[in-house]
């Protein structure tokens, strides 16, 4: 006796195929009737089932392993859609359009001299979740932390239309919601944090880099350190940045256009505006 073990009925009305049920007696012939037919057609409903069952939960604790590490880098929402729908985010190396996003610490290093390892932890731990909040808020990707520096994307893996206009909002919360850490701090005897932004716009490259030990989803192009070294220049409190990414912006905030800067690694002076506050 022989039935196929048929999984839930798809929109066609016809159920998935997972497998084959075989039933044989080696000893003797026709030793199957009828009810025994019929139990093995019931029986092989239930293992479909128990299958079909088993399968929904590899899937599940699949996504959500893919759906914690995602969100260590991606807002939930994006995060949910690459765990949730494949192949509409594409994680493969291509070119786009992307806002680059760096932030620091100013005097960082100085400050971190007069403090212990725990505080310097603290410090960071606080501060990192914070700006990290606000740019998931803002649709932002978090690319990575290098010591007290975040660099951040919008475009990537995910674009939007106001890119930009989301990228400007997140930088000036940044600088507001830190000016109430530090009143907090303060209370708390702690020392205050400044830090510079910079933001760049322009076509790079986005994938996965890395070796076949480990991978990291990030960019690479003039954009990122041109945005870096925007960062570099920015004083406490400001943010800087290029013209290419100030023509992106649909609303931007009140500006004042600055003095081009001649930048390591650039032919020309690169004109850049600064937020006023």
């Amino acid at each position: 006796m022989c039935t196929p073990l048929l999984g839930s009925r798809d929109q066609t009305g016809e159920g998935k195929v997972l497998g084959l049920l075989y039933v044989d007696s080696q000893t003797a012939t026709e030793a199957f009737n009828d009810e025994d037919l019929e139990f093995l057609i019931a029986f092989s409903g239930i293992a479909a089932v128990a299958i079909e069952n088993s399968q929904l939960l590899d899937r599940i604790q699949r996504e959500a392993v893919v759906v914690s590490n995602f969100q260590r880098y991606f807002a939930p929402n994006i995060a949910e859609q690459i765990a949730g729908q494949e192949g509409a985010v594409q994680l493969g190396g291509t070119k786009r359009p992307v806002v680059v996003f760096f932030s620091d610490i100013r005097g960082f290093t100085p400050m971190s001299e007069t403090m212990g390892p725990d505080d310097i932890a603290t410090l960071l731990n606080e501060y990192f979740t914070e700006m990290v909040e606000i740019v998931f808020e803002h649709g932002g990707t978090l690319d990575k932390f290098m010591g007290d520096a975040i660099m951040a994307l919008w475009g990537a893996p995910i674009s939007h239309n106001d890119d930009a206009d989301r990228a400007i909002a997140a930088a000036i919360e940044m600088q507001s919601v830190l000016v109430q850490l530090n009143v907090k701090w303060a209370a708390e005897g702690r020392q205050p944090v400044e830090i510079g932004i910079g933001i760049d716009y322009y076509e790079v490259f986005a994938g996965n880099i890395g070796s076949d030990r480990r991978l990291e989803y990030t960019v690479i192009g003039d954009a990122v350190n041109t945005a870096s070294r925007l960062c570099s220049q920015a004083g406490p409190g400001e943010i800087i940045l290029s013209r290419r990414f100030y023509d992106e912006l649909a609303t931007p905030p009140a500006m004042e256009e600055l003095e081009a800067l001649q930048l390591k690694g650039k032919a020309e002076k690169v004109p850049v505006y600064r937020v006023k506050r």
